[in-house]
């Protein structure tokens, strides 16, 4: 895992795992209810392969993050997925992934 600068107390972390078969050219992220997607977060002509992961510092708050993968640039979006200070949330994506945050899919009905 490739980790892009020192993980702070003030930031939170999300760690982005490529499970799938082709790879992601560019990663972009935005807080949820911003309108805008940012730059990529991935360095120029590094595309993140299948099976690897990189981790980005994120400030707390929820964000949703733009996938473009394949040779197509095909795009994908996972939604509101919240982050904490001081906290790591780790993501295995592949197309039409959810974020589900842990514990709340066994909550009682």
């Amino acid at each position: 895992i490739l980790v892009s600068g020192p993980l702070t107390t003030y930031r939170g972390a999300l760690q982005f795992q490529n499970a799938h078969s082709l790879q992601i050219n560019e990663i972009s992220v935005k807080l949820h209810e911003s309108d805008t997607f940012g730059d990529n977060l991935l360095e120029k002509n590094q595309p993140l392969s299948p099976g690897t992961a990189k981790v980005f510092q994120l400030d707390g708050g929820t964000w949703d993050v733009l996938v473009n993968f394949g040779r197509e640039g095909i795009l994908d979006t996972v939604s509101s997925v919240p982050i904490d200070v001081g906290q790591v949330v780790a993501i295995s994506w592949i197309p039409g992934f959810e974020y589900v945050v842990p514990g709340l899919d066994r909550l009682p009905r």
